[in-house]
């Protein structure tokens, strides 16, 4: 996962990731187990800028499957 480049996507245009980091108050992550899903739920929040939360979704692999045998 490239953080960069999430944050970026996260903050409005015309901010920069380093304003936004450099003023960074506070972060929350929040996972939760769905349909054999982890759903990551990023919160930044920081003084003066908007972050809009992130959710990532990745899969919830609980026991080797042969589909995923190299």
């Amino acid at each position: 996962m490239n953080a960069s480049k999430m944050l970026k996507a996260a903050v409005k245009a015309g901010v920069s990731a380093e304003e936004v980091l450099a003023e960074l108050v506070s972060c929350r992550v929040e996972i939760e187990s769905k349909h054999n899903l982890l759903m990551i739920k990023i919160v930044l929040k920081s003084k003066n800028k908007d972050i809009a939360p992130q959710v990532l979704c990745v899969p919830n692999i609980k026991k080797p499957s042969p589909a995923l045998a190299c």
